[in-house]
């Protein structure tokens, strides 16, 4: 069970993807209590949601069966978080700065080839 919250850490309009596994008796829907659903989450369900902008929460379950077995329920949730992307994005740039930054190797520049062709014409070869 989760409280009702939302995904402040999460990337704008990125989602968050929720796949309970295991033996679920009773319970453990998603809840989105701002638009009024209530999704039924089984076993292998995969939801996806923007965790950031919608209120969401898990309702509570029950892992025993009638014989009062505990059984599994095992949660995977995926998400992007913000700072993951602003990372990414500040290496890019820097990226693109030293490319920008450093010099041409020797001969790859567009000169080299008119120089030698000027060259090669004037000298008679």
């Amino acid at each position: 069970m989760t409280e009702s919250h939302q995904d402040s850490n999460d990337w704008i309009d990125g989602l968050v993807w929720n796949a309970p596994l295991g033996d679920i008796l009773k319970g453990g829907d998603m809840c989105l209590r701002q638009l009024g659903i209530h999704l039924a989450s089984p076993s292998g369900a995969v939801t996806g949601i923007l965790g950031r902008e919608t209120i969401h929460n898990i309702t509570e379950w029950t892992d025993f069966d009638s014989k009062m077995e505990r059984r599994s329920r095992i949660p995977v949730v995926h998400t992007i978080h913000e700072s993951i992307l602003v990372r990414q994005e500040a290496l890019q740039n820097i990226a693109k700065q030293k490319k920008r930054s450093s010099p041409e190797p020797l001969g790859t520049s567009e000169e080299e080839p008119r120089k030698r062709q000027l060259h090669d014409t004037s000298s008679g070869t």
